[in-house]
């Protein structure tokens, strides 16, 4: 898996060393390290994240959330502990027929998208990884998944 250095600082902050020193940790505590390789301005991170990991390793936060336990620190900005405000509406609903089988279900409306080109920061990034950018749909799917 490719990270960012820049991404990793986006969960930590300060705390987060620089990029070589953040590759040695993580290859001495956590996970093999196959290449350390600078693309423009970032540093990319490519490290073998075992099948026994992939649960919580497979992406920015979970690597941020393993460094961030190596260096005895807590995460800066873990936008996952911030419930966000989702309006109501009665233009979508659900109805599940057993509870037992789906005991829960969510589901949101998301109105006025239009595709169009990614802006240039979702691209660098995706980009830097690996992931060619398509458009702003597909671009945000991919970027919620390596987040």
């Amino acid at each position: 898996m490719k990270v960012l250095h820049s991404w990793l600082k986006d969960y930590l902050g300060d705390s987060l060393p620089p990029a070589e020193e953040t590759a040695a940790l993580i290859g001495r505590h956590a996970f093999e390290i196959d290449e350390v390789e600078t693309v423009g301005d970032d540093t990319v991170i490519d490290m073998d994240v075992l099948p026994n990991r992939a649960s919580d390793s497979l992406s920015h936060r979970g690597v941020a959330r393993e460094l961030a336990g190596i260096l005895d620190v807590t995460l800066a900005d873990d936008p996952l502990q911030k419930k966000p405000e989702l309006p109501k509406t009665d233009k979508i609903s659900i109805d599940i027929t057993d509870s037992e089988a789906c005991s829960r279900f969510s589901l949101s409306l998301i109105e006025g998208v239009k595709v169009k080109e990614s802006p240039r920061w979702l691209k660098e990034r995706l980009e830097a990884i690996g992931q060619r950018s398509i458009n702003n749909v597909v671009d945000a799917t991919n970027y919620v998944m390596f987040a």
